[in-house]
Parts: C-alpha cells; structure tokens; sequence
C-alpha cells in the first residue's frame, strides 16, 4: 500500500484531477454517445486522414451540431484529437471501442452502477442499498440477483466473467448462471461475517 502514502500530483494536476470529477457523470455520457451512436466508429474509419464533423454526421444520421458538440466533447475527453478540423482516434478511443473489459465495465457501470449510485451517500448514512430501487423496485435482490431488467443481466453476467472468482472460496457460497425472467447472473452470498444471508 505504500503507492497511496503520498500525493503525487502537482498543484495543477491536482486541480485539472479536481476539475475531470466535477464533470465525470457528463464525461461518462458524452463518451457513450460518442460509441452509441457510432460517431467514434467513423472517426476510426476515417484513418489515415481524419474526418470532419459534417462528414461524420452525414455518416451516422446525426445533425451537423451534435456531432461537433460530441467530437468536441471528445477531444476534452481524450477520445479523439483534431488537426485542420479533421478528428483522428486516440489509443483511449480505439480502446474504448475495442477492448472488451473496457467495454464491460462500460457497459456495467451505466445499466447496473449509474442510476443507483445517485443514492450512494443515502445508502452510506442508512447502511442500506438504496440505490437498488431502481433495479428492482425497492425489493431485495443482491443474495441472487433474481430481478433484475435484462440491460442490467447482461452487464453484470458479463462483468462476472471478468472477476477472478476462486473455485471454492472459503467463506462464500457460489450461485452461478442463475436464471430468472431472462436474468443470468452469477452471485456470491457470504456465509460469515456481517453481509452473511
């Protein structure tokens, strides 16, 4: 742990870093749009010339400003760069487009994480998971995650691939490819301690 005994920024990097929290919900958006609505695809297909806004929108069927106000947003994001009003992928786009855990934890991070975590400090204060209602209407669900809207299934049983789970922890109790409603995913329900069922 001695990587987290000192404070490594400069005071200007630690502003910026100050700065880049501030407005990571909006970053967080602007870059799912940029892969959602396949403007970062087109940034990329463009290679080795680059590719204008008006001509990106033209390929994505989006207006003229929307798809400079996302590129733009790109660019503070460190998604694409801009040379003669042409955009070009950066080694973070091309991975955000291709890398698969990237991807996943994307995905998890919007369709389980992003609405609940709104409750995060109402969850802290009551030692309650408050932002669970808005996966599964208030009802309990995380010893098997049984209810669950199938964006989230998908996210969270793919994001489970992606965690080392030991073959038989010892203080856990595994319940793997769990179907309900078209919801797969795999839980872990501890037998010991304070979280136990």
């Amino acid at each position: 742990m001695d990587f987290f005994q000192h404070d490594p920024l400069t005071a200007v990097e630690a502003k910026s870093h100050a700065q880049f929290l501030a407005f990571g919900p909006i970053a967080f958006q602007a870059a799912r749009a940029l892969v959602n609505l396949g403007l970062l695809a087109a940034v990329e297909k463009s290679r080795p010339h680059g590719i204008t806004s008006e001509a990106a929108a033209g390929q994505t069927g989006l207006t003229a400003y929307g798809a400079r106000v996302l590129l733009e947003a790109g660019l503070g994001l460190g998604l694409v760069t801009c040379v003669e009003d042409r955009f070009r992928l950066t080694r973070a786009g091309h991975f955000l487009l291709h890398d698969e855990m990237t991807r996943v934890n994307f995905n998890f991070v919007n369709d389980v994480c992003y609405q609940g975590v709104f409750d995060l400090e109402k969850s802290v204060r009551e030692g309650q998971p408050a932002g669970l209602k808005v996966l599964a209407g208030g009802r309990r669900f995380t010893r098997r995650w049984r209810i669950c809207p199938n964006p989230s299934a998908k996210a969270g049983w793919s994001l489970t691939i992606f965690i080392p789970m030991p073959p038989s922890p010892p203080r856990c109790r595994w319940f793997s490819s769990i179907r309900r409603a078209g919801c797969w995913m795999s839980a872990a329900t501890p037998v010991a301690g304070p979280c136990a069922a």
